[in-house]
């Protein structure tokens, strides 16, 4: 199911742990309302959240209101405890702190692959939405104590009932298992998700100086691919120098690093972005006795003009690509320290 259900997905209760959700004291209360898929990215820590129900089903999450629901098994394993349901009392108890909490990944959607069924269901409810039950008679507690959720805007949100599984609002499950949680519109069609141990200021403040030292690399680069272009008259020793110099500077930006989590994919594409060029050059481009790795018969020959005008023709197509990234990340950067204060 991956292929259609991109990068984001959900879970349910095992079946063993499926609840009798018939009756209730309070079953006038309960309103169904229409829902959507949530369809998107979410990062959890330094990976891509996935979901599954009991029997290793991949699910998707659900949005309301406002609100991102994300079913109760993943809740148990986000905050690394078990998960009990009293039906006498309607009440799910979460317990937190039992074993180390865990993050399903992308990497376990292969385990149980999607059914043509499964697939067909998943394109309908993409498509039209789902119907979901609110149950202000279902109870939650986390070690021993009844929780209460809201939302951003202060409004009390109630648990979701879909297809037997109960859901819980992530931005609560988020905060209750000690993370911050950052909803991001950035370039990605519904924006994205980040949930994230708080980071300290330190870490902003080193994440702030990684921007600004690859601003400073791309500006010089820049200037230097433009000096190049404007070269009228260089030998061959010379214009090696000037491509092995701007390829240190490559080797520089490739090797910038800083520790904010939200952060870390954007600053693996600068990095890969800038290897892939240093490759390249290594490969194809820098005389044979600077590279001596590079393989027979892969020094691009030519005139001094022909190698000069393939590595600027390079740095000008892909420092405005890396430059992007940059500034993308820098973008997020600030939506974190938002949350911060």
């Amino acid at each position: 199911m991956k292929q259609s259900m991109k990068k984001l997905t959900a879970c349910c209760l095992a079946a063993a742990m499926v609840l009798p959700l018939w009756g209730g004291a309070r079953a006038a209360e309960k309103q169904t309302v229409h829902g959507a898929l949530w369809n998107h990215y979410t990062r959890v820590e330094d990976v891509y959240g996935a979901f599954f129900d009991g029997n290793g089903k991949e699910r998707i999450p659900i949005a309301w209101n406002n609100t991102m629901y994300i079913p109760l098994r993943t809740v148990g394993a986000w905050l690394g405890g078990d998960v009990e349901w009293d039906q006498a009392a309607m009440t799910v108890h979460l317990t937190s702190g039992v074993r180390e909490a865990s993050y399903p990944t992308l990497a376990d959607v292969a385990k149980n692959p999607s059914t043509a069924e499964d697939l067909a269901q998943f394109q309908k409810d993409l498509e039209q939405g789902v119907d979901v039950e609110l149950r202000p008679d279902i109870k939650v507690t986390l070690n021993g104590e009844e929780q209460q959720f809201r939302n951003a805007a202060g409004e009390t949100v109630y648990p979701m009932l879909f297809r037997e599984c109960v859901y819980l609002p992530l931005r609560n499950i988020g905060e209750l298992s000690g993370k911050r949680v950052l909803w991001y519109a950035g370039e990605e069609e519904g924006g994205q998700l980040y949930l994230y141990a708080p980071p300290t200021a330190a870490e902003i403040q080193e994440a702030r100086a990684y921007f600004d030292r690859c601003e400073v690399l791309l500006d010089g680069m820049a200037g230097q691919a433009a000096e190049l272009k404007a070269a009228v008259a260089l030998n061959d020793d010379t214009l090696r120098q000037k491509i092995t110099g701007i390829k240190m500077e490559l080797e520089k930006l490739a090797g910038l690093t800083h520790a904010l989590i939200p952060l870390k994919e954007g600053m693996s594409s600068v990095r890969m972005m800038a290897w892939d060029i240093i490759n390249d050059w290594n490969a194809s481009l820098l005389l044979p006795e600077d590279q001596l790795s590079a393989p027979a018969g892969e020094y691009e020959a030519g005139t001094w003009q022909e190698r000069r005008d393939r590595c600027v023709e390079d740095l000008e197509r892909e420092l405005p690509r890396i430059r992007e990234r940059v500034t993308e990340g820098r973008k997020l950067l600030n939506a974190v320290a938002a949350l911060e204060g």
